[in-house]
């Protein structure tokens, strides 16, 4: 989760697509069973809140989170 936080942390402008490639990845994580999908929705969540940039349009930002997490579901990803 380190290389996740790390890559929200680094959004400061365009955050969609950057976001999207984030909790996609973090829902193949969670589909490969490294990452409880409840645990994984609050810590994106939370790494939303804290990005100066994605607070602007945080709701937005947290809604396309959990659908892209939700889509990353489909396709685990393994270590």
């Amino acid at each position: 989760m380190n290389l996740i936080q790390r890559h929200i942390d680094q959004i400061c402008d365009n955050g969609h697509p950057q976001l999207r490639k984030a909790a996609y990845s973090l829902g193949g994580y969670v589909g490969a069973g490294y990452i409880d999908l409840n645990r994984a929705i609050d810590f994106i969540n939370d790494a939303i809140t804290h990005n100066a940039y994605l607070t602007q349009k945080a709701l937005t930002y947290k809604k396309t989170a959990k659908t892209m997490i939700n889509k990353g579901l489909l396709t685990p990803l393994y270590l």
